[in-house]
């Protein structure tokens, strides 16, 4: 056995220095993937914090272009124009109610004057018609006095 000692020695040697070396090597690799994993966790960390400013800067640029586009579609909106038509049918309708009635006032004016006017027409009509009838009436007829038409 004495020759087999050194021989046991060495091989004993060799495995714990293998053993200390996969233990470092292990260790190092576990160093490794605890470290790698910080960074996945900082890229996740990185990734979400970029995601949600890119949603906040989409949302912004979305809102800004709405307000854009809805103040070059203002022109086109015709609740606008019809405000305005309605507005001054009112105004036209206001002015022609006024008008009308105006020139109702002065139709009944003139036909009271016209009624008026003919009323005393024909009331000196038949005030000449009475004269003229009472002047008949009051002078001599033919046959009395003895003049005989025929």
């Amino acid at each position: 056995m004495s020759t087999f000692s050194p021989l046991m020695t060495a091989a004993r040697e060799g495995a714990r220095e293998a053993t200390e070396a996969a233990l470092k090597e292990k260790a190092r690799l576990a160093k490794l993937a605890k470290r790698e994993e910080r960074m996945k966790q900082k890229r996740i960390g990185l990734a979400v914090g970029l995601l949600a400013a890119g949603v906040a800067v989409g949302a912004a640029a979305a809102l800004v272009m709405r307000r854009r586009r809805r103040s070059t579609w203002e022109e086109y909106d015709p609740s606008q124009a019809l405000d305005t038509a309605m507005e001054s049918t009112s105004r036209t309708l206001d002015k022609t109610a006024n008008s009308l009635e105006k020139a109702s006032d002065k139709a009944a004016e003139k036909m009271k004057g016209a009624g008026d006017k003919a009323g005393g027409m024909s009331r000196d009509a038949a005030e000449q018609t009475r004269s003229m009838a009472n002047d008949l009436t009051d002078s001599p007829s033919p046959s009395k006095n003895g003049v005989r038409r025929s």
